[in-house]
């Protein structure tokens, strides 16, 4: 009989369409992806039995909300559990963070992200590793066997408590449009740019006339801005950057991202880590200095102009090793594409002579510098780099220009 192959990708080989429909669910993760290799169905099910099983419910809820891991806890003891569960039976009274982490957990979900799980645990691992040879620790086959269950058990409660953390971000995205929210300069109280004067006359006169403007040297301090580059390295060797996948696959971008919130890295500085999941944070501080400085942005031209602003407290790292690229691009638009963000930082933290496009100018990597731009308006793209480069991007949501 004459297989034939698969339309999109041209190597899966079936020999019928029912054999190809009942196949897809295996298939279709790794369908037209010439970086991802299809495993044998029996070692994709095998490997999902462990991931199962390494879910920890008591500790990735705790990660994301006490005090419903609280509730949860006072729950199962009163049903003679224990703390470690891989599965959550809902209930008519079950939160709805306890049902969206059920839906993320659930094998379904799973075996949709294998491969990008897959791919952020073999990195951690790897890094681990390479680290552990490079101090003179050779791994004997026990040791390794117990390393890498450690390391799947880590990953899996990071990958979980990030997916559910994506997952309610994009219902809490429309916050941009509240207007309750707007970071009015007299309820700043931070120490850092109390005066609120960071931007230059001559960098906000540019950014209002032209829609985007750069400053060099954005921080005096240089000692911090040389600690940046080790903190980022850090947090990468730590496994903390992941691929946007769904845009990997589409080429769209290749770099790998990190999401700092203010009052996670804020609690990790203050000994408040409960988890290797914010352990890395407790050794950053250089990384809360620069968000810091970001987060008084928005009320320092909300003094100084009347664009309406709204608060942020999150600043994404933005890794990109040697060959990645993010193609020209808006994070933001008018009508079906606005996504409620007005202002981008893009903070360059890498000394280099790469290259970053705004509206297709070319603009140097050298460390220290700040790009502002209006995002519905101005254009971003980072063509592929020579060699790893971080850069750190301040999103800043607010309302459209009523002349727009």
């Amino acid at each position: 009989m004459q297989l034939k192959r698969c339309k999109n990708c041209r190597k899966a080989e079936y020999c019928s369409q029912e054999c190809q429909k009942a196949h897809w669910k295996y298939h279709k993760t790794v369908c037209g992806n010439p970086d991802l290799v299809e495993w044998d169905e029996n070692l994709t099910e095998s490997f999902l039995d462990i991931v199962v099983e390494s879910v920890d419910v008591y500790k990735v809820l705790y990660l994301i909300d006490r005090s419903t891991a609280s509730k949860f806890k006072q729950k199962e003891h009163s049903h003679g559990g224990c703390h470690k569960h891989n599965k959550l039976e809902l209930s008519e009274d079950s939160s709805s963070l306890e049902r969206t982490l059920a839906g993320v957990i659930s094998r379904s979900y799973l075996h949709e992200k294998l491969p990008e799980f897959v791919s952020s645990t073999s990195c951690i691992y790897n890094n681990i590793r390479k680290k552990g040879l490079e101090d003179g620790l050779p791994l004997d086959e026990e040791t390794e066997k117990d390393l890498i269950k450690r390391v799947i058990e880590e990953a899996t409660r990071r990958f979980v408590v990030n997916e559910v953390n994506k997952i309610t971000a994009r219902e809490d995205e429309t916050f941009s449009k509240q207007p309750l929210l707007l970071a009015h300069p007299s309820n700043y109280s931070e120490p850092v740019n109390a005066e609120l004067d960071i931007l230059s006359g001559e960098t906000l006169q540019r950014f209002i006339e032209c829609d985007w403007a750069v400053q060099s040297n954005f921080i005096e301090d240089i000692d911090l801005k040389n600690k940046l580059v080790s903190e980022a390295e850090y947090l990468d060797i730590d496994g903390r950057f992941e691929e946007i996948m769904q845009q990997k696959v589409k080429q769209i971008r290749t770099d790998k991202v990190c999401a700092v919130r203010k009052e996670v890295i804020d609690a990790s500085l203050e000994g408040k880590h409960e988890s290797p999941m914010h352990l890395s944070l407790s050794f950053c501080p250089s990384m809360k200095a620069l968000l810091d400085k970001l987060f008084s942005i928005p009320f320092e031209l909300n003094k100084k102009t009347s664009l309406s602003l709204q608060l942020q407290e999150t600043m994404l790292v933005d890794c990109f090793p040697e060959g990645c690229y993010h193609k020209k691009h808006k994070d933001s638009g008018f009508g079906n594409l606005d996504t409620g963000r007005k202002v981008t930082l893009i903070y360059t933290i890498s000394d280099s002579k790469e290259k970053i496009l705004v509206n297709d100018q070319e603009i140097e990597m050298t460390s220290n510098k700040l790009i502002i731009l209006k995002t519905r308006k101005v254009s971003v793209e980072v063509p592929a780099v020579s060699r790893k480069q971080f850069i750190a991007y301040f999103y800043i949501p607010g309302p459209c220009d009523s002349y727009q």
